[in-house]
């Protein structure tokens, strides 16, 4: 990225918070209709990809102040670039928000999870490691848009060796992230709450058409908290596990 590119990104940027949004700040990839119409990129990719290789390697040469409103959300090895207006500061409108996309906090809300937890202890008594999120090809979900296409479904866990499904009926930790679409219609025209009625049963019956035992565990089975947390006392809770896991121990 040559100086005079940088000059130009600069321009678009100050044109931007001039004509186009009275925000503080915005997520960069805002600005890439801009600067495309600025002949600095050809095209878009991947929301924005074009202008977060340049900020990567300005910040690899530690010269990001090149470019002075841009504004660098680390969290860990990720990095997520927003734009400031001139004398404004980046905060976040929710202060619960860290700048991390939903979905990246979906994948740690899960590792941190009741659910985690009760398959970690299913791992210990079956004496294997479950395929989390495990994916047959035979499972699939309703069609996309296209008319021709379909999600492959996932199960919590699969054990191989025991051929054996495990779902959980309630993931109380997770539904948080979701509320924001709980009352919205799926492509079917039904929503989501009926959908996942509709998928957990098109789950039971394909896999009972492949002959692979599932066996459903509802949180209620173990005590939990005020906050609909389980207390996770791991010797209780084993020993629930233990009777629902009879037949495969």
């Amino acid at each position: 990225m040559t100086e005079e590119n940088i000059a130009k990104i600069n321009e678009v940027i100050a044109e931007y918070f001039k004509t186009a949004t009275k925000e503080a700040w915005v997520p960069a990839k805002k600005l890439m209709p801009g600067l495309i119409k600025a002949g600095i990129f050809i095209k878009d990719e991947k929301n924005g990809m074009p202008l977060r290789r340049v900020f990567r390697k300005l910040d690899a040469a530690n010269s990001l102040d090149k470019i002075p409103s841009v504004h660098a959300e680390r969290n860990g090895e990720n990095i997520y670039w927003y734009l400031v207006r001139e004398g404004a500061v980046y905060v976040a409108k929710n202060p619960n928000d860290t700048g991390v996309p939903k979905e990246q906090q979906r994948r740690v809300a899960r590792a941190n999870s009741d659910a985690y937890y009760v398959l970690d202890l299913c791992d210990q008594l079956l004496a294997q490691h479950a395929s989390r999120r495990h994916k047959f090809g035979f499972i699939l979900g309703d069609l996309h848009k296209d008319g021709k296409t379909r999600t492959v479904l996932p199960v919590a866990a699969y054990y191989e060796q025991a051929n054996l499904v495990i779902e959980l009926l309630e993931n109380r930790e997770l539904a948080a992230l979701e509320n924001d679409k709980a009352d919205s219609k799926t492509i079917s025209g039904v929503d989501r709450a009926e959908q996942r009625k509709i998928y957990a049963l098109r789950k039971r019956e394909a896999l009972l058409s492949n002959k692979i035992s599932l066996l459903e565990i509802d949180f209620t089975a173990f005590e939990y908290d005020a906050e609909n947390k389980l207390m996770r006392n791991e010797e209780q809770d084993t020993e629930v596990l233990k009777k629902l896991l009879k037949d495969f121990i």
